[in-house]
């Protein structure tokens, strides 16, 4: 729920949202949500740079609310450079109407547009786990789990997209992997961590502290 006790002039004067999300090139997302107000007005949804110069990643996407809660969905394919600061939310101002929002989801839909590589195997149910110890000083190790075989990509990137180096990079039977990665080299600092498989990605931090 938002309570709105002073809305501003401007939409963007009351805001709810998450941010620190990887917001990929290339890949198609979905966002999801319900919402209702306690009388008829506009919300305006986004994703988008969490720093100057703001730049949201989609069409403009405002959404009238009545009394009655209601679903609402779009979608949108992300055209930008990856953004792994990025934020998702709602703007809210301009008016003291209050808002109620659930059911929110923000959803990375498949895109064959994102596949870097040739991979003849795609696996349907995959897990990227944390990696431990996190913050680690020096290595660390991080595991995955497959379903079913296939080519498996584990790459570390710093948070301005760059890559760091490639972990893995083959076809691995279904089953627990594990993967070693040494850190001696760079700076203390937050890391992304990727698993590529198909089409499909999933992205966590680490922490290296030396």
């Amino acid at each position: 729920a938002i309570s709105i006790n002073n809305g501003g002039t401007n939409s963007w004067d009351v805001h709810l949202g998450q941010d620190n999300l990887v917001i990929e090139n290339g890949m198609q997302y979905e966002v999801s949500f319900d919402a209702y107000a306690s009388s008829p007005r506009t919300i305006y949804a986004l994703v988008g740079m969490n720093s100057d110069p703001w730049t949201v990643y989609h069409d403009a996407q405002n959404f009238s609310l009545t009394t009655e809660k209601q679903r609402f969905t779009y979608s949108f394919t992300m055209t930008n450079l990856t953004d792994h600061l990025a934020r998702f939310g709602f703007d809210a101002g301009g008016t003291t109407v209050d808002v109620y929002l659930d059911n929110v989801r923000l959803v990375e839909k498949e895109s064959s547009s994102v596949d870097p590589v040739n991979r003849s195997v795609i696996c349907e149910t995959f897990e990227l786990y944390q990696n431990y110890p996190n913050p680690f000083n020096l290595t660390t190790t991080i595991g995955y789990h497959l379903d079913v075989s296939g080519r498996v990509i584990i790459k570390v990137f710093d948070l301005n997209g760059r890559e760091i180096t490639t972990l893995v990079d083959m076809e691995k039977p279904f089953g627990n992997h594990e993967v070693v990665f040494n850190g001696s080299d760079l700076s203390s600092g937050v890391y992304l961590y990727k698993i590529y498989i198909g089409a499909r990605v999933i992205t966590r931090k680490l922490m290296l502290l030396k």
